[in-house]
């Protein structure tokens, strides 16, 4: 006949080890989130008004109707390049600020900005810090924009504009600035010293998954069956609960050892521990269900725990 007894107890046992494993493994994730980053690439910086002037002519440049004494456009490209979505609003924001500022050096100032190509959403306005400040709610993977910003150049000294990102703007990330204008100054992200190979890739997520739906099933199995478990035990209790403390006693008065007496006492309100030699001669239903939860606030406890955890789970997996 199957012994259910020791098959449960190696079972949860694989499951204790499983779940161990998983809490280390999401404890990991949680405390060693894979960092993200955003490339800005500076595509073009041109100054519009230089243009060749005949000796002694002098020209002044407005621009909508206001004057300028230089005018600088700078094309820059904005893509997300992490390996997953970023957040930029909410309790979960990627964003150490509101926006992701960009800032000019103090020999230029903002006068306009637009989008010429935008996939992601992103919404930009700049101030009179001269800085361009970028908006957005969530950007995924690989998606860009193009934005053009027009700078008014405040003297006539011979520099160009430059474009700095506040540091940290990024939680647990980076925004890695390159100048790819004249191929001259160049910022290339760090390659890996070791690659993972795809199949090892797929593979780690296969396990994953495996493990979670594991760890899954035996917080819902652990859900069921500690309440059927508790109230079958309660509905054997009110039925042979005198009866095997009779035999119980029954076998305590042939007995002298005080430990061994101890022992068959504490099988009164435990029946489950008891083995298979102290079960000989009883008349009743033998019960030997392994047993989690002996009172209705341990089993209420128990049960609120689990649901919280697997509530928690679900919600970090789809939310």
């Amino acid at each position: 006949m199957f012994n259910k007894k020791p098959f449960l107890y190696n079972m949860y046992g694989i499951i204790g080890v499983i779940a161990t494993l998983v809490s280390i493994y999401i404890a990991y994730i949680e405390l060693n989130p894979n960092p993200i980053s955003i490339s800005m690439s500076i595509l073009s910086s041109e100054k519009v008004t230089d243009v060749k002037m005949v000796p002694g002519v002098q020209a002044n440049f407005t621009y909508k109707g206001r004057d300028v004494l230089g005018l600088w456009k700078v094309k820059v490209r904005l893509t997300n390049t992490s390996d997953r979505n970023l957040i930029g609003t909410g309790l979960k924001s990627d964003l150490l600020y509101s926006s992701i500022p960009i800032s000019i050096n103090n020999n230029f100032k903002v006068i306009d900005n637009n989008l010429e190509f935008d996939s992601v959403g992103i919404i930009s306005k700049y101030n009179q810090d001269s800085n361009v400040e970028i908006y957005f709610e969530q950007w995924n993977e690989k998606e860009s924009a193009i934005l053009v910003i027009y700078l008014e150049q405040l003297d006539s000294k011979n520099i160009i504009p430059t474009l700095e990102i506040k540091s940290k703007s990024l939680i647990h990330g980076n925004i890695i600035i390159t100048d790819d204008s004249n191929m001259f100054y160049t910022v290339k992200r760090k390659k890996p010293i070791f690659d993972m190979p795809k199949w090892l890739d797929s593979s780690t997520e296969i396990i994953t998954l495996v493990t979670l739906i594991t760890f899954l099933l035996s917080i819902v199995i652990t859900l069921v069956f500690t309440p059927i478990d508790f109230f079958r035990f309660q509905k054997w209790k009110k039925e042979h609960s005198d009866s095997f403390n009779n035999h119980i006693n029954s076998i305590i008065n042939s007995i002298d050892n005080l430990d061994i007496i101890n022992m068959l006492e504490s099988y009164k309100s435990k029946p489950y521990k008891a083995p298979d030699w102290v079960w000989k001669n009883f008349n009743g239903q033998q019960y030997t269900e392994t047993q989690h939860t002996d009172t209705i606030r341990q089993t209420v406890i128990v049960v609120v725990i689990y649901a919280i955890a697997l509530l928690s789970i679900i919600l970090q997996m789809f939310i």
